[in-house]
C-alpha cells in the first residue's frame, strides 16, 4: 500500500510580448533580527526508508545566454564572514559521494 506525500509547486509566469518581456521571479527571504541570528532558509529533499532520498537541483536552463548561479556569504562588519561548505554524505556498504566541478567549453 503506497501513498504519496503532498507536493508544492511554485511557478512564476512567462513574459510574453515584445523584446522587452521578462519572465516572473520567485524570491524567498528570511527575516532580519535586531539582536539575535536572522532567519534561515532550508531546502531539503525527502527521505526514503527503502530507496534513495530525493534530489535537489539548482540550474539555469540553456538559452541564447545562460543565467548565473551564485553562492556567496555576506560581508562581516564585526567578526568572521560565513563559510561556504560543500560536502557529501558518508556511506555504509558503499562508496562516499563525489564532488564534481566542471567548466563548459567555449570558443
Amino acid at each position: 500500500d503506497r501513498h504519496t506525500g503532498g507536493s508544492l509547486s511554485l511557478y512564476a509566469g512567462d513574459g510574453v510580448g515584445g523584446e522587452s518581456s521578462m519572465g516572473g521571479s520567485i524570491v524567498a527571504i528570511a527575516g532580519d533580527s535586531n539582536s539575535l541570528t536572522g532567519g534561515s532558509i532550508l531546502f531539503r529533499s525527502g527521505n526514503s526508508s527503502s530507496s534513495s532520498s530525493g534530489n535537489i537541483t539548482i540550474e539555469t536552463p540553456s538559452g541564447a545566454l545562460s543565467g548565473n548561479v551564485s553562492i556567496s556569504t555576506g560581508n562581516a562588519t564585526d567578526g568572521s564572514s560565513g563559510i561556504v561548505g560543500v560536502t557529501t554524505g558518508s556511506a555504509l556498504g558503499g562508496a562516499g559521494g563525489n564532488i564534481s566541478v566542471e567548466v563548459g567549453s567555449g570558443d
